[in-house]
């Protein structure tokens, strides 16, 4: 008689233990897509000085990376990882003496590549603005920065994500150019904009 009783308690228990199964996956499950960031993307960097302005994009960008999405069924939130590859002699400042300086300015001829990192860009349910942090190797150098942004359009097979993000070049060990025996001095801060134009894969 105890052992039958003792056999039918195993079965309430067995059903307890694979409700939790179950229901602990359900909870935690997380769906996921990867996104193409396209050659129609745009990343560029407004450099000040005591004269003007110098705006200094990145033109030779071919669209190879990823960003790879994941959203949380427990939370309602939606993760983004993921990174941009840019050539650091492909930036275009629109005058070539200040290019020129701006490429030896970042040692693009013995640092090759920039990366733009971006690492756990989270957007809350409900709202187009995402925060997180974005990791720049640059010169050799990689320093990390808090970031935010916006998804600006969203379709099944596209996305656009645009933000901004301030550094400064003495962060990387830079000094900025001068011109003109001095008469010209750049900033040391630089403003990033970011423009990523993105479709499903």
């Amino acid at each position: 008689m105890n052992t039958l009783f003792r056999t039918k308690g195993i079965y309430p228990t067995l059903v307890l233990l694979i409700l939790l199964m179950f229901g602990s996956f359900t909870i935690n499950s997380q769906g996921s897509k990867v996104w193409l960031i396209t050659g129609d993307s745009r990343l560029e960097l407004t450099v000040g000085s005591n004269v003007k302005d110098f705006h200094c994009q990145s033109m030779d960008y071919h669209g190879t990376d990823t960003l790879v999405q994941v959203w949380e069924i427990s939370s309602g939130r939606t993760i983004f990882n993921g990174k941009v590859t840019l050539k650091a002699s492909s930036f275009d400042c629109h005058n070539r003496f200040m290019t020129r300086d701006f490429h030896n300015t970042i040692k693009a001829g013995e640092f090759p590549t920039v990366i733009i990192q971006f690492e756990q860009l989270v957007k809350q349910p409900d709202f187009d603005l995402i925060n997180g942090e974005v990791i720049v190797s640059l010169a050799g150098k990689s320093e990390k920065y808090n970031v935010r942004c916006k998804i600006t359009d969203y379709t099944n097979d596209g996305m656009h994500i645009e933000g901004s993000r301030s550094f400064s070049l003495s962060d990387f060990d830079l000094e900025p150019p001068q011109k003109l025996f001095g008469a010209i001095k750049i900033n040391d801060l630089v403003l990033v904009d970011f423009h990523l134009v993105m479709r499903y894969l």
